[in-house]
This record gives C-alpha cells, structure tokens and sequence, in this order.
C-alpha cells in the first residue's frame, strides 16, 4: 500500500471542518436560521474532500481506495461508501434549500423542517465517522511497519521485508491503533447526544455503521470506466453497484412519496 498519509491527515480535517459547521447550525435556535445558515456551510463539500485525496503525477489522477477485507476475502469499499452516503446527504441538503426558495416565492408548500434536521444529524455523525476514519489510516500508514503488518495479514507480500520481532511489534501497534480509534468513535457518541441530537436517530446510524478497526487501501488510477458519482469518485469496478444502489434507493422514495400524495 503506497503511503498517502498526507492526504490522509487532510481529508480527516476537512471532514472535522465539515462537521464543525453542521454542528453550529444545529445548535441554531430555530429551523428558519438553520436553513439560512446551512446554505453556507455546503460550500465545504464533498469536491473540497475529494480534491484533498487526489494526487496527480503525469496529468493522471490516483486516489486511494478505503475498505477492508471481508470474511470471504473480498475488498469492501466501505470508505467510499461512507463518502458517497455523507455527499448524498449533502445532495439532499441543497435540493432543500432550494425548494425552500422557490417555495417562498411562489407560495407553494415549504419542504420539511423535520426532514432538513434528519440530514443534518446523517451529516454530523457521517463527517464524524469519516474524520475518525481517516485520522486511523493516516495512523497506520505513518507507521510502515503496522501497514506491513497489514499487507502480510491480506495474504500478500509487502514491499518491506518484516522480522518476526518487527511483526508482533506492529501487531502490538496496531492493536493499540485500534482501541483508541474505538474510543474516538465512542466519544463522537457522546458528542452528538451532547449536542442535542435526536437520541433513536444516532442508535439506529450507530447500529448501521461498521467500524473498520483493519483498514487497508488500494491505490486507483483514473481510467475508462471511472466515474464520479454525487461528487465522488468511483474506479470502473466499484461504480456499478452504488448506482444499482442508488436507483433501487430512489424507486423507493418515489414510491413512498406517490403513497403519501395518495393519502
């Protein structure tokens, strides 16, 4: 795995700035100057995240690839899944906004204030878990022994040769890594509550997300087949299933709303 702990180290504060802005708006006193000030904090979005992972060598970009390795030895995109869920919150967010301007100009319907405040809970607790996230990589990977540690662990053959002494030293670091990471997130638990977010609304995002406590990454170069998908992206072999995804999430929707206006 090719080091890339200062993209790593930038991404981890852009997400914390990113979350940092959700979290002055929720502590807003009402919904009408959170919608006012949410329009503001959007301007930090996913492009500004996505640039901090890209490096560009020749004029070809690479990024590198956050997931980890499945029961069934598979490669789970779960970084950029998180990515892609936090900018579909984003999306969501802006469409929002201006419905509500338009709405207010035209007299129609305002969208849904509890509906604005559930994506700004998925936006805190998303930036949050993405900041604890890439503050963990950057840590493995600033120890090249632990990222070794890593590569050996997948079944392959890392380009630093580990003594058997060096092997259950960073196995030893790592699991240090692992518990403080473990305690972060707890902590970011406890923020959120603190911050007065909806307490069955933080359970049910907690429960859905996966801690990587083993994350490992693979650089992708920028190719026919590459994609950006809701400002992020996805190489060829990934894009596929998040836009099944997102089609099945959008039938859904349309479906639900249909029901609604049916009453």
């Amino acid at each position: 795995m090719e080091s890339f702990s200062n993209e790593f180290w930038s991404a981890e504060q852009i997400c914390r700035r990113i979350f940092e802005q959700a979290a002055t708006c929720k502590s807003l006193n009402n919904a009408r100057a959170q919608w006012r000030f949410s329009s503001r904090f959007l301007l930090l979005d996913m492009k500004t995240l996505q640039s901090a992972l890209c490096r560009e060598e020749d004029g070809r970009k690479t990024y590198p690839i956050i997931g980890r390795i499945t029961a069934n030895k598979k490669f789970d995109v779960c970084g950029l899944t998180l990515m892609n869920s936090l900018a579909t919150d984003f999306l969501h967010i802006t469409a929002m906004i201006a419905r509500r301007s338009g709405a207010k100009a035209s007299g129609a319907q305002l969208p849904d204030d509890g509906e604005f405040d559930r994506r700004l809970t998925n936006v805190l607790f998303k930036s949050c878990a993405l900041a604890e996230l890439f503050g963990h990589v950057a840590a493995i990977d600033a120890g090249r022994d632990v990222t070794a540690y890593f590569v050996l662990a997948t079944g392959q053959q890392p380009r630093l040769p580990l003594s058997p002494e060096r092997i259950a030293s960073a196995k030893v670091r790592h699991t240090d890594l692992a518990q403080k990471y473990r305690a972060r997130l707890a902590w970011v638990q406890r923020k959120l509550y603190a911050l007065g977010v909806d307490y069955e609304t933080i359970n049910e995002l907690w429960t859905k997300y996966q801690p990587c406590d083993h994350p490992v990454w693979i650089n992708k170069t920028e190719q026919p087949g590459s994609t950006i998908i809701n400002d992020v992206w996805f190489p060829a072999e990934y894009a596929a299933p998040v836009r099944t995804r997102l089609a099945s999430e959008q039938t859904k929707a349309t479906a639900g709303a249909q029901r609604i206006a049916a009453g």
